[in-house]
């Protein structure tokens, strides 16, 4: 009998974003690792969506990486570093590309 509920991480949509990601950390590595840093300082508790953090390193002095989807790849390095969990919930992104799509809300650890 198969799983009709496969692991989202064994489908093979996954499995390219994960490639994806690997491949754009590889590029960013030291920007990851910077971020990964930033994130250290930040309260422990403390809530946020990844649209909310980028802002907040931003404004902390991160610098953008040389590509966008680098902020995903740090999300992913976040939450394998076990330093950031999904709480369950989601909200609304706010910014006007985003067009309000619900997105996880993160907590640090």
């Amino acid at each position: 009998m198969s799983d009709l509920f496969p692991s989202l991480y064994g489908t093979p949509a996954q499995q390219k974003k994960q490639a994806v990601l690997s491949k754009v950390a590889s590029a960013n590595s030291a920007w990851v690792s910077s971020g990964v840093s930033h994130v250290k300082a930040l309260p422990k508790l403390m809530k946020f969506t990844g649209e909310e953090l980028r802002n907040l390193l931003l404004a902390k002095g991160l610098g953008a990486p040389t590509h966008h989807n680098a902020w995903g790849a740090l999300v992913l390095a976040l939450l394998r570093e076990d330093l950031i969990v999904e709480t369950g919930e989601y909200q609304a992104m706010k910014g006007t590309k985003s067009h309000a799509r619900r997105t996880p809300v993160y907590a640090r650890v």
